[in-house]
C-alpha cells in the first residue's frame, strides 16, 4: 500500500530546499530509505520522519508518497497534491532528480494503483476499503463528473470526505488523469450502492482520454468560433489547456501576428497561414519540453498565439525573435507570469 503523509513546517524557499533535499538524497537519504523500507521497523519510521522534513524544507503544502516503480524497486513520489500552486515547485523538484536507480525512480504526481481489488488505502487515519466503492459518471463536454459510493462517507464531515473521495479517484485513475479528466465529484452519504465497481471509472477515463489525445498523449486541438463587438472570432485550443499538462511552463508568451494577405472574408489566407505554420513548428522542434502553443485566436486579420515556456530558459525570447523577420505587419508580443494558465482560461471547455 501506498505511504501517504502531510508536512508540516514552515515556508522556506523552496529552491533552497530542493537543493538540500537532493543534496540529502544523494548522500545518504536514498540508501537509508530503501534499507529502512526492507525492515519496516522503528529505523523505517525514523526514515520517513527525516524524508518528511526534507520535503517539508522545499514547501509544507507538498506531499510525498512511495508507491511500488516501474522499473525500481520504488518510486518516491512528491506531489502537489491538487494544489495548483504548487504544480510548478513539485515538477522543479523531479528536474532536478537524481538518475534511478534499482532502487529508486521519482515523480510529481501519484501514479494509479495497479490492483484495485483488495487494497485499501489510509486517509488521515480513515481506512478506506476500495472494493466498498461503487461509481457513476456522466460526460459533460470534456470532463466526467462521477458520484462515488462508500460507507465511510456517513460518518466523517465534507471536509474529510472531499479528501477521501479526491484519493479514492487518484487510486482509481492516477493524480494527473484525475486532474485532467474528472469533473465534478458527488459522494451521497446513504442510500443504495452505485451502478458500477470503482473500477469501472478507469475504463471510462481511459476512453476519454483515447478520444481527445493523439498516440503520444497529447491532447489533441479542438476548434471554436463565436462573436465580439460584432466580428467574428475563431479560436483553437489544445482539449485539456491546463497547467497539469505541463507544470514546468510557468510563463505565458502571447504573439500577436498580424496579416496583410486575407481573403475575402478578412481571414488569414491559406499562404500566409502556411508560412506561420512552418515558424510555430520550427519553434516546437527547437524549443522541445520547454514551450509549448496552446492555443491561438484569430480576428480582424490577426491571429493571437499562446505559448506556454519554462522561466528558466531562454524559450520566451526565442519565440519573440523567431517573429523578426514576419513580412505581413509589425508583431506585438507580450510576456507575463502565470503559473496557473489563468490567461487562457477563457478557452477552456
Amino acid at each position: 500500500m501506498a505511504l501517504f503523509r502531510r508536512t508540516k513546517m514552515p515556508v522556506v524557499d523552496p529552491n533552497v530546499g530542493t537543493w538540500g533535499f537532493w543534496k540529502w538524497w544523494n548522500a545518504e537519504g536514498a540508501d537509508q530509505l530503501a534499507e529502512a523500507l526492507d525492515e519496516e521497523g522503528a529505523d523505517a519510521t525514523s526514515a520517513k520522519e527525516r524524508l518528511a522534513r526534507r520535503v517539508a524544507e522545499i514547501d509544507p503544502r507538498l506531499t510525498w508518497s512511495i508507491h511500488p516503480g516501474t522499473k525500481a524497486n520504488h518510486r518516491l513520489v512528491v506531489s502537489a497534491n491538487g494544489n495548483p500552486e504548487m504544480l510548478f515547485i513539485a515538477r522543479r523538484w523531479l528536474r532536478r532528480a537524481a538518475d534511478p536507480t534499482t532502487s529508486w525512480e521519482y515523480g510529481d504526481q501519484r501514479p494509479a494503483v495497479r490492483q484495485l481489488v483488495g487494497h485499501s488505502i489510509d486517509v488521515d487515519g480513515i481506512e478506506v476499503d476500495l472494493d466498498e466503492c461503487t461509481v457513476s459518471w456522466a460526460r459533460r463536454g470534456d470532463w466526467l463528473d462521477v458520484r462515488l459510493h462508500h460507507p465511510v462517507f456517513a460518518g466523517q464531515l465534507d471536509e474529510i470526505n472531499t479528501r477521501i473521495a479526491k484519493q479514492i479517484l487518484e487510486s482509481a485513475v492516477g493524480e494527473r488523469d484525475a486532474g485532467l479528466w474528472i469533473g465534478r465529484v458527488a459522494y451521497p452519504r446513504d442510500g443504495a450502492p452505485l451502478v458500477a465497481p470503482l473500477d469501472a471509472v478507469r475504463a471510462a477515463v481511459r476512453d476519454l482520454r483515447a478520444e481527445l489525445t493523439d498516440e503520444v498523449g497529447k491532447p489533441r486541438w479542438v476548434t471554436f468560433s463565436g462573436m465580439s463587438n460584432g466580428r467574428r472570432v475563431t479560436a483553437a485550443a489544445l482539449a485539456k489547456p491546463m497547467p497539469t499538462l505541463a507544470p514546468q511552463l510557468d510563463r505565458h508568451v502571447g504573439v500577436v501576428v498580424p496579416f496583410i494577405d486575407l481573403t475575402d472574408g478578412g481571414e488569414p489566407s491559406p499562404a500566409a497561414l502556411a508560412v506561420l505554420d512552418d515558424i510555430v513548428s520550427g519553434l516546437e522542434e527547437a524549443l522541445g519540453r520547454s514551450a509549448l502553443l496552446v492555443a491561438h485566436e484569430t480576428a480582424r486579420g490577426t491571429r493571437t498565439l499562446h505559448f506556454y515556456v519554462d522561466s528558466l530558459t531562454t524559450a520566451g525570447e526565442q519565440i519573440k525573435a523567431s517573429f523578426v523577420t514576419w513580412r505581413q505587419g509589425k508583431v506585438k508580443s507580450q510576456v507575463a507570469a502565470d503559473p496557473y494558465w489563468s490567461i487562457i482560461g477563457h478557452l477552456r471547455r
